[in-house]
């Protein structure tokens, strides 16, 4: 893993982006010349307007990839990474016959880009099968060493066993007497051999410190520096995890974890910058958006029998604890919490009326939150902003879930990219994993990863409830 802006990117990952960027690139030559022909005298003529439609066409290619979760680690290689390739490709065509409408000058016309877009299927086909039969072999998993065989090592284990991450657990160091959650042949006492001894004969990359805060007391800190002097990287639980996952856990970090280590902090230009970036782009989808704003409430309407608002309003919990009231599309019955009582959305929630199960699925109920976005109360990306009546008990049973409001609520975010629909005290706990994680390495790096993430959500209809 390597970190860009704070993120942690799969290197493998990133090379297999890097590598099909170029797939496309000569696919793109290949369907020139195989539609126009005389290529290499073509580039005597036009070489820095054929290569520059090359670049454009494989980078808006490389976008759509992306777009459609294409590069998320642990995308199995199955029929829906061939329905994604295919979605990518049709979304692909969209966007280049847009930008051949308004540069009719590039080198590139229609057949062109059907013979490409063909060749990249193929390339694209190729290189995923080679990748994850590389991937599958485990052959660049790097080895860990964990020391702990208790709770937290048992966790490591649960992770490796689901390929939660990029890694093999090589040996369990037992600890302490005590520790008997892990249950493996892989089990050495710590006192047979240094860590060093042990992390060098095994020819581990990491060690990982899988134990309690009591256990950790014992630890021989001059042992685990040499390690790190010899070049393997040493991390506790919850910073490997975090690696590995993308997410924090909760249950095991404690307040010196979140003041000592990197990330939490806010940038004022960071905030200038993305403040200026939600107007730009709240403008720009809501003038997108103006059919939708003509149409939909006359269908909320008409079910309703020309009753009730067409808006459903409600308040909201905001950056620094700040109350805001948020606009929907109407999706439920106007008596739906005729009670006065909150309750969470569910799903095949009886009170969704035909209009708001089809708004729902393609998220068109939450265009109104673009008025939101345009006055400031919620930016693009960040934690769903959740009601005051939730978060009184949340805050209660759920360690650090304040934390979630040191940032602007979003439209989308990490947590609804990564978790499914919450609908009870679990779900908010591990929805909050994922936020704490964009809040720790919040940049606008990882804002553009989430909204180019958030396609896949939207044409899929993932998540929605």
């Amino acid at each position: 893993m390597i970190k860009i802006f704070g993120h942690y990117i799969s290197k493998y990952y990133l090379a297999l982006a890097v590598i099909e960027f170029f797939i496309i690139v000569a696919a793109f030559f290949i369907g020139y010349n195989v539609r126009l022909g005389d290529l290499f005298e073509e580039f005597n003529n036009h070489l820095n307007l054929i290569v520059l439609s090359a670049y454009l066409f494989s980078a808006i290619s490389s976008v759509s990839l992306a777009s459609l979760g294409l590069y998320q680690r642990g995308l199995a290689f199955n029929t829906g990474m061939f329905v994604r390739l295919l979605t990518s490709m049709i979304l692909s065509l969209i966007a280049v016959s847009l930008l051949l409408f308004a540069f009719p000058d590039l080198k590139f016309g229609r057949g062109v880009i059907a013979y490409s877009l063909v060749f990249s299927f193929l390339g694209l086909l190729i290189s995923r099968i080679l990748f994850h039969s590389i991937i599958s072999s485990s052959r660049l998993n790097h080895q860990v060493l964990v020391l702990g065989t208790g709770r937290c090592a048992l966790m490591l284990h649960e992770l490796e066993n689901n390929h939660a991450g990029f890694f093999k657990i090589n040996q369990f160091i037992r600890m302490d007497q005590k520790e008997t959650e892990i249950k493996s042949d892989f089990i050495i006492d710590s006192a047979d051999q240094s860590i060093y001894q042990l992390a060098l004969k095994n020819e581990v990359d990491e060690i990982v410190i899988g134990m309690d805060e009591e256990t950790n007391k014992k630890l021989d800190m001059s042992d685990l520096l040499d390690c790190k002097m010899a070049g393997i990287a040493v991390y506790d639980t919850p910073t490997f995890v975090e690696k590995e996952t993308s997410r924090i856990l909760v249950d095991q970090v404690n307040l010196n974890w979140f003041v000592f280590n990197q990330g939490f902090t806010r940038n004022i230009f960071s905030d200038k910058l993305k403040r200026l970036l939600d107007l730009i782009a709240s403008t720009i989808l809501l003038t997108v958006a103006i059919p939708f704003f003509l149409t939909v409430p006359i269908f909320i309407w008409l079910e309703s029998r020309c009753k009730g608002s067409v808006f459903y309003y409600q308040e909201r919990v905001g950056l620094d604890d700040h109350v805001f009231r948020i606009y929907k599309f109407r999706s439920m019955r106007l008596d739906a919490e005729k009670d006065g009582v909150a309750r969470w959305a569910s799903k095949n929630d009886d009170r969704i009326t035909f209009i708001g199960k089809i708004i729902r699925k393609t998220r068109i109920d939450e265009l109104p939150q673009l008025f939101n976005v345009f006055k400031g109360d919620m930016s693009m990306v960040g934690p769903r902003p959740e009601r005051p009546e939730f978060i009184k008990d949340l805050e209660k049973e759920i360690p650090f879930y304040n934390l979630r409001h040191k940032v602007k609520p979003g439209l989308t975010g990490w947590a609804q990219l990564r978790y499914q629909y919450g609908t009870s005290v679990l779900d908010a706990k591990s929805k909050l994993e994922y936020d704490l994680y964009y809040v720790k390495n919040a940049s606008i790096f990882l804002d553009l990863v989430i909204i180019l993430e958030t396609v896949e959500v939207v044409l899929m209809g993932k998540g929605a409830h």
